[in-house]
């Protein structure tokens, strides 16, 4: 992301520093964006967002498929639902909506 950020402010072509890197042109841009608006900021591409680790990201992968495969998928809304309540039993931080819903969001 830094990289693309530099190409952008160095030769103003985000769409071809995006291509050339492989990112998305709108993620790029408001990185860009950010630091045209102030330059002290740090370019930092990282998983704030994320609740789950990768390791119970895994587990509950392995939970959903496991019941796929004995003919009980679950829809989205109560995939929703179950990681929601794994997030809640096992005492992880997550956002106050989901509290509210009784479910995750749809991302």
């Amino acid at each position: 992301m830094k990289e693309g950020v530099k190409l952008v402010l160095e030769a103003q072509l985000a769409r071809n520093a995006a291509d050339q890197l492989g990112l998305k042109f709108q993620t790029l841009a408001r990185y860009v964006k950010k630091i045209r608006s102030d330059p002290n900021s740090e370019v930092a591409h990282s998983d704030d967002r994320k609740v789950f680790s990768d390791q119970q990201e895994e587990g509950l992968e392995n939970f959903l498929l496991d019941n796929s495969k004995m003919f009980y998928g679950l829809t989205t809304t109560e995939t929703r639902k179950v990681a929601f309540e794994m997030a809640e039993i096992n005492q992880i931080n997550h956002p106050q909506n989901w509290k509210h819903n009784g479910m995750t969001g749809k991302d």
